[in-house]
């Protein structure tokens, strides 16, 4: 089987494109320095199937997808064949800290362990980079929701509010999904960042509280419900869900020993999404992955390399060729 190794932005064919946005959370003033400290977290368990269009594929919690954690591949194109273009996939992440010393989190088949866990990460003071087993646990879990359910939701609570809408009538026997009552908008007490998963703040207060109008975060454009043009988010700006259905979930690089590559943990917390759109075009033929990739260590990563490693299979698994274009940070298979 011939496995490309890559450290790039890509798209494969049709199937997959990724659209990445780093940000150091430790400021320019660097504070005394800490270690990521490895606190015993389980492996990630959790997966979830991604199908809304002619793509049917399975996403993992500890950031590789695309095969069931045996051996077999879990990306069908079409849907319903019986074939599978790829047998597996993770993010790769490696750079250099002030030290010169090498960085890294990668996955491939866990073969040799595991270099990523579910949640997110302490911001600061004396564990600053670090979690804890019950966080991991908390999050070893996708968040999952549509497009139209948060659509649905925002009608409903518009009526609700307008005296000449009979809510009853317009929408009976409406409930609130669990999902959206219980978005991770908010992160955990004890040191994580308050604000977690995207959500529009109706009312801007800072909470997040559907019954006030809030709701997780699609773009509706013609509603005046955006604020950002694009996947590559500036810093300024709030971050966003993607596509007509969409799995959410954050993991990081410090739960445990990096036991995958040997290497020394970063300090990384990823929020990440898997999402698809339901069209009648190509893109009906492809997923994407968003990464929202936070530094909370002390230090900066320098030389820094972001990409997909990839096992495409077309067919024969051992006659696959690959290629790349440059100037498009394209991969094709």
């Amino acid at each position: 089987m011939r496995i490309l190794k890559y450290i790039l932005s890509f798209t494969i064919a049709l199937l997959f494109t990724l659209s990445i946005c780093a940000e150091d959370s430790s400021g320019l003033q660097k504070r005394k320095k800490t270690s990521s400290k490895a606190t015993g977290c389980e492996p990630a368990k959790s997966s979830t199937e991604l199908y809304v269009n002619n793509v049917r594929t399975l996403i993992h919690t500890g950031g590789d997808m695309w095969w069931d954690l045996k051996s077999l591949p879990r990306y069908e194109v079409p849907a319903g064949s019986g074939r599978h273009l790829a047998t597996a996939g993770a993010i790769w992440i490696g750079g250099k800290d002030n030290n010169g010393q090498l960085k890294l989190a990668a996955q491939m088949f866990r073969q040799n362990g595991n270099d990523y866990w579910s949640g997110p990460l302490i911001m600061s003071g004396e564990n600053q980079a670090s979690t804890s087993k019950e966080i991991c646990r908390q999050f070893d879990r996708h968040f999952v929701i549509t497009k139209e359910m948060v659509k649905e939701f925002r009608d409903w609570y518009a009526c609700s509010k307008n005296p000449n809408c009979d809510v009853n009538k317009e929408f009976p026997y409406y409930t609130i999904p669990d999902i959206i009552m219980n978005w991770p908008a908010h992160g955990p007490a004890g040191g994580y960042d308050y604000y977690l998963a995207p959500f529009w703040d109706a009312d801007n207060d800072g909470k997040y509280d559907p019954l006030k109008g809030d709701f997780p975060y699609f773009e509706f454009i013609n509603e005046g419900i955006t604020d950002d043009p694009d996947c590559l988010r500036p810093r300024n700006r709030m971050p966003k869900l993607f596509g007509d259905k969409t799995l959410w979930w954050v993991f990081n690089d410090a739960g445990n020993t990096h036991t995958e590559t040997g290497a020394t943990a970063i300090g990384l917390e990823i929020r990440a999404q898997a999402f698809a759109f339901s069209t009648n075009d190509e893109i009906n033929d492809m997923t994407f992955y968003n990464y929202n990739i936070i530094n909370r260590s002390t230090y900066t990563l320098h030389d820094t390399y972001i990409g997909i490693w990839t096992d495409a299979d077309i067919g024969n698994p051992n006659d696959d060729y690959f290629g790349c274009d440059v100037e498009r940070g394209l991969g094709y298979a």
